[in-house]
């Protein structure tokens, strides 16, 4: 799996991003972490992408249809998360 990570259309190193991960009530989720950047004020948009290079699976039969949720192979790109910086 590769990931990147882009901010109003300029990618971001994410070579150093660290992840948590955890698996409580809620569900297994991750948490990703990285160096902050300094933003002007006025509305930024971030844009993840993720490509995984073969089918993967989280374990989970979210369905319950008996079969582990499977994701990929392939591209999936994120919708916009706005950021609004004052």
């Amino acid at each position: 799996m590769s990931f990147s990570l882009t901010l109003d259309d300029q990618k971001l190193d994410v070579s150093k991003a660290g992840v948590v991960t955890n698996n409580d009530a809620k569900g297994y989720y991750a948490v990703w972490h990285m160096t902050a950047v300094t933003l002007s004020a006025g509305s930024h948009m971030a844009v993840l992408t993720e490509v995984l290079k073969k089918q993967i699976s989280d374990g989970s039969d979210a369905n319950k249809d008996g079969k582990l949720d499977t994701y990929g192979p392939g591209t999936t790109k994120y919708p916009p998360c706005e950021i609004i910086a004052k």
